[in-house]
């Protein structure tokens, strides 16, 4: 019989905005290097560098954490963008999210984040995003993230 789970978990990284801040600046700079819609694991090694004085609480990051951050904001990026794009009559702004007021758009707002690929817009029901603008500078509009 063979055990499972031999390999011991990374702690799991927890980011402040300022660390976000940097990681994403870090990438906008280093935008040419992409490959497709992400970045060579060497990228995420030395983005590490960049955000590493930024560090308040959590474990020191990785290029493996660095790694995951960026499908996270990718994953979030890619839900705003489509109901941003493709969700008809709805609205969405870099400051108010989704603005959803009412009991009508509250229930096609709950039946819409209800499912899996939309789940991430839940967070910008009625707030913005502030990493919009820099996910934007890194995957243009339609990119297919």
């Amino acid at each position: 019989m063979t055990q499972k789970g031999t390999q011991q978990a990374q702690p799991k990284a927890q980011w402040n905005p300022n660390e976000i801040n940097s990681f994403l600046t870090y990438l906008i700079s280093v935008k040419s290097a992409m490959a497709g819609t992400s970045f060579k694991e060497a990228t995420f090694n030395e983005a590490v560098k960049y955000i590493e004085s930024l560090r308040t609480v959590g474990p020191v990051k990785t290029g493996a954490h660095c790694k995951n951050k960026w499908a996270m904001l990718k994953q979030i990026y890619n839900a705003i963008e489509s109901y941003w794009n493709h969700k008809s009559g709805c609205h969405c702004d870099n400051e108010c999210g989704a603005n959803i007021q009412g009991p009508a758009a509250e229930a096609v707002w709950e039946e819409y984040v209800s499912r899996k690929p939309n789940f991430p817009m839940k967070s910008f029901k009625n707030c913005s995003w502030p990493y919009h603008s820099k996910m934007e500078e890194i995957l243009p509009h339609h990119s297919s993230a």
